[in-house]
């Protein structure tokens, strides 16, 4: 009876471990939403849009000075059409209004229109003796124009 039900956890096992190695060669190649797999553990994901990582580049403002103020860049984490995860050099404040400037892949110029994004949420991430202070930071989008959520939308859908 045991060597039964010891065979059947290792198999068990490996068919766990198999999806996991799987879905993380997807999520590299950005084929993938991140945490899928997560959400069937654990449940603890509330968010109402899949997140697909992205190497997109991004350049931010302060809201109200946007316009004279000069953009500073960001590094994309992930996207979904409802935010984006953002890596920065500075401390915003959470409820911060940003103007956005997402350069889409295959294109050669920023999105139709900028977008307004507020600082949902911030932390700072651990850095070496010789590197800047960086935050990630969460990003939730303010109502988006038509042109803009239809090229999200586009280059989203490439991804899936």
């Amino acid at each position: 009876m045991f060597p039964i039900f010891g065979m059947g956890a290792v198999v068990l096992s490996f068919l766990i471990l198999s999806v996991v190695v799987r879905e993380e060669k997807l999520v590299e190649q950005g084929k993938v939403p991140t945490g899928r797999l997560r959400r069937l553990w654990m449940r603890s994901d509330s968010r109402r849009a899949p997140r697909f990582r992205v190497d997109w580049t991004v350049r931010y403002r302060r809201m109200p000075e946007s316009a004279a103020a000069p953009a500073s860049q960001a590094a994309t984490d992930n996207i979904s059409r409802s935010g984006i995860g953002v890596m920065i050099l500075e401390k915003i404040p959470v409820g911060s209004l940003l103007e956005l400037e997402i350069a889409f892949p295959d294109r050669s110029v920023e999105a139709a229109a900028p977008v307004r994004a507020t600082v949902v949420w911030i932390k700072e991430m651990p850095a070496g003796e010789k590197e800047p202070r960086r935050f990630f930071a969460g990003l939730h989008f303010e109502p988006l124009s038509e042109p803009f959520a239809a090229d999200l939308r586009e280059a989203l859908r490439t991804r899936e």
